[in-house]
């Protein structure tokens, strides 16, 4: 009978550890996980594993990132290697959404406002973008 517990709670906790292992990621998540491993640079490869996606996923993200201006990429003819790197433009974008998420989470676990490093660096954006509203990174977005 012992033996069927430890079963039973064996087979929970692999339930339970595969759930958050495998919890589905947002379209912005991945961007800001792409964006932020290509930060010193990284190959088409490295993205491909650290990101954890499929080939084909990780080439129309490239391709989206590049178009709008958020990942540069660099060739190297002599290596026969491409370096792809998170643009300024893109460490914005990662900056304003880690604030937003920071954000979010206060909301959502009702935690009390007070001094916090996201809000600082959304007031940080805003003084930025109120000295010159004609040349904001997001109007291209």
């Amino acid at each position: 009978m012992s033996f069927e517990f430890g079963e039973n709670l064996f087979a929970a906790e692999e339930q339970k550890s595969a759930k958050t292992r495998f919890k589905n990621r947002n379209r912005l998540g991945i961007v800001a996980n792409i964006l932020t491993i290509a930060k010193t640079g990284a190959l088409k490869t490295h993205l491909m594993y650290k990101a954890n996606l499929s080939y084909t996923m990780l080439r129309d993200y490239l391709k989206f990132l590049l178009d709008n201006g958020l990942l540069s990429e660099s060739q190297y003819p002599e290596d026969k290697v491409t370096l792809y790197r998170t643009t300024d433009k893109g460490v914005r974008f990662l900056e304003s959404y880690v604030a937003l998420k920071d954000l979010a989470s206060l909301i959502i676990d009702k935690k009390p406002f007070g001094p916090s490093p996201a809000l600082e660096c959304v007031a940080e954006i805003e003084s930025s973008q109120s000295a010159s509203i004609s040349s904001s990174p997001f109007t291209d977005l």
